[in-house]
C-alpha cells in the first residue's frame, strides 16, 4: 500500500471471506502484489486486473482462451451483457452482481498465482 495513502474508516479491506460486504459500493483504493489497480467501477478494477495479466505474459491464463463449455475470454461481446473489452482483443462477461465481481477477482487473481497475502 502507498506509504502516504490514508485508509479512510469507513473503506473495506477485502479478506477472501466478506464479498457482500462490497455490495452497492466503488473502489477507494486497489493493490495487488503491490501493483496500484486503477478503476472506477468493479468491472474496470476486474478488467485492469486481467489486463495487468496478459501484459505481463502470466502462462497461467492459456486455458482461460481453451475452456470450450464456457471460457473466461470470448471472442465477442455478448448482446445484452455487461461485457468489457481486454488488452487481447478479447471480452469478458461481467455481468456481475458487485459481491460476485469480488469473487471474481479473488478466483481470478488466485488462479494466477497470487496468495490470499
Amino acid at each position: 500500500m502507498d506509504n502516504d495513502l490514508k485508509v479512510q474508516s469507513n473503506w473495506i479491506r477485502f479478506d477472501f471471506t466478506n464479498a457482500k460486504d462490497f455490495e452497492r459500493t466503488y473502489p477507494a483504493y486497489c493493490s495487488i502484489g503491490g501493483t496500484k489497480i486503477e478503476g472506477k467501477n468493479w468491472v474496470r478494477v476486474l478488467t485492469s486486473i486481467i489486463d495487468n495479466e496478459i501484459a505481463k505474459n502470466n502462462p497461467a491464463l492459456e486455458i482461460l482462451y481453451k475452456k470450450e463449455d464456457k471460457p473466461f475470454f470470448i471472442k465477442q461481446k455478448i448482446e445484452g451483457h455487461n461485457c468489457s473489452k481486454l488488452l487481447n482483443g478479447y471480452w469478458i462477461d461481467a455481468s456481475r452482481s458487485i459481491p460476485n465481481l469480488i469473487k471474481c477477482i479473488q478466483i481470478f487473481c488466485l488462479h494466477c498465482g497470487y496468495t490470499e497475502d
